[in-house]
This record gives C-alpha cells, structure tokens and sequence, in this order.
C-alpha cells in the first residue's frame, strides 16, 4: 500500500496532509529529514473530524517545518497498538521516527501551535528561525 496525499487549500498556502496506512507509517516516517506530525484520528469520531480540521490549520502553520500526516486509528489497530494510542484524535510529534510529544483529545489550533513550538524547541538541532532548516552539525 502506497501513502495517499491530500492537498487541503488554506489561504494562499496548499498544505500537504499524507494519509498514511498502516504499513506507511515507519517508511513515511524514515524517510523524512524534517520532524513529523501524525495525527491518530478515527473515521466514525466527531472530534476527529474536528481535530482534522486543526490539522490543516497546523500543516499551513508549519509548513516547510514538519511533515504532516494522518493515520486512522481504528483502520490500523496493529499500528495503534504498537505506538501507544489509548485515545482518538491523539497527535503525536515525531524526530528521527521517535514519539517526541503527545496530545490526546481535540484542540484548538493556537493551543497547539502554542504547544508544539514549544516542544520543537527542545529539539536541539533545528534552527529557530523562521525557515525550520536543520542545522549542519560540525564536528
């Protein structure tokens, strides 16, 4: 199974939303340079439709910065099991392909704005700047 793309119109920004399956999620997560942000969600909740809805407002926030993508929960039990998720929506803020940071329940997007650029603050390789590029290690 291949990851889906969806591409959701905010503004002028077009944020990239992967919709990922089951087996995607550690090849998605691999091969990625940048954190990523995966959202857990289910297809029968309304919270989850709501928090889909913040997810969109994140990926335009963050873009350039974090990957973005969604896995469903109830599809993927396997998948859900295995990374700990006891609860949907739940959103989990991965670097190097480890669970960094984690939000259980529907937020608002400004809490979680709030929240995650905190928690990609004590990441310590990534530049503070606005463009989110990793730094160069030198040794």
């Amino acid at each position: 199974m291949g990851t889906k793309s969806r591409m959701t119109a905010r503004n002028d920004r077009k944020p990239i939303i992967s919709r990922l399956a089951g087996g995607d999620l550690d090849s998605w997560l691999s091969q990625q340079l940048e954190p990523a942000l995966v959202l857990f969600d289910a297809s029968w909740s309304a919270a989850c439709r709501l928090e889909f809805e913040t997810l969109v407002a994140l990926a335009a926030h963050f873009s350039g910065r974090l990957r973005i993508g969604a896995l469903d929960a109830g599809t993927h039990p396997e998948v859900s099991r295995r990374v700990g998720i006891a609860w949907v929506p739940t959103l989990i803020l991965f670097d190097s392909g480890v669970g960094i940071a984690r939000w259980e329940g529907a937020r608002n997007a400004d809490e979680s704005i709030r929240e995650i650029e905190l928690a990609l603050s004590h990441v310590p390789d990534l530049c503070s700047s606005s463009s989110g590029h990793r730094k160069e290690s030198i040794r």
